[in-house]
């Protein structure tokens, strides 16, 4: 089934000849898995076991799916990592299929092994492999601030979504005190791997005005985890 949506072309690489298409690849892959590169596979799974950072995910992949509700088509998570959210995501929005995407071929190795019923692809989300207007839902949690040009994800988000369609942003929020101090402690910590990992701040206006100028109109936007994160869902106009 997954042969069916792929396909060769992208709108991120109109009017580029097939060696600039490659050198741009390569470069976006380099660049992305400079950021993931200390991450490993298991990074999600694990932190599940502790029960502190359990109930901080738990929460969040809660709210996210309570904001999509019963998804109705195709879902795909772009920036999936192991997996651990995507499954979370194909068990309660009910999606007709499920795909998870991301650039490190480890993770998605790890993800096919642990979760064979979801169909998983090595991609950028720059240059989505996919066929225009297939996803009823697209998901991009907590990945739009470690790339430098994240309206390119957006407008990729975009391509691949149907009419009415929607895409559900999960980034933090730089104007928490709170996520500052925790996150300068956390990347000093247990979470060293993440230093230096946040490539583009977001607020909640900044995010509002990079999905409007990719085409979108918001349709909710909230504060969970105490503030420290900004959740939206916004649908193709």
């Amino acid at each position: 089934m997954l042969t069916f949506f792929l396909v060769g072309d992208t709108r991120s690489f109109k009017g580029v000849g097939p060696p600039g298409r490659v050198i741009i690849m390569w470069w976006c892959r380099e660049t992305l898995l400079k950021v993931k590169s200390k991450v490993p596979p298991n990074y999600y799974d694990d932190a599940l076991r502790i029960p502190i950072y359990k109930c901080y995910h738990i929460n969040r992949f809660k709210v996210v799916c309570k904001f999509i509700g019963n998804a109705n088509g195709l879902l795909l998570d772009v920036g999936c990592d192991g997996g651990t959210f995507t499954e979370y995501l194909c068990k309660c929005c009910n999606p007709s299929f499920t795909i998870g995407l991301d650039i490190d071929k480890r993770a998605v190795r790890y993800a096919q092994k642990m979760r064979s019923q979801i169909a998983f692809v090595v991609a950028h989300g720059y240059f989505l492999p996919f066929r225009n207007s297939v996803f009823r839902v697209v998901t991009l949690l907590e990945v739009l601030e470690h790339v430098d040009k994240p309206e390119l994800m957006l407008n990729e988000a975009r391509r691949v979504l149907v009419r009415g369609g929607i895409v559900v942003c999960l980034v933090p929020n730089e104007n928490s005190l709170l996520f500052k101090v925790l996150w300068f402690l956390w990347t000093r910590i247990r979470g060293s791997v993440w230093k230096d990992k946040h490539i583009t701040k977001f607020d909640k206006e900044i995010l509002a005005e990079k999905l409007k100028k990719a085409g979108f109109s918001i349709v909710n936007s909230v504060y969970i985890n105490l503030k420290m994160l900004i959740l939206v869902l916004a649908t193709v106009l």
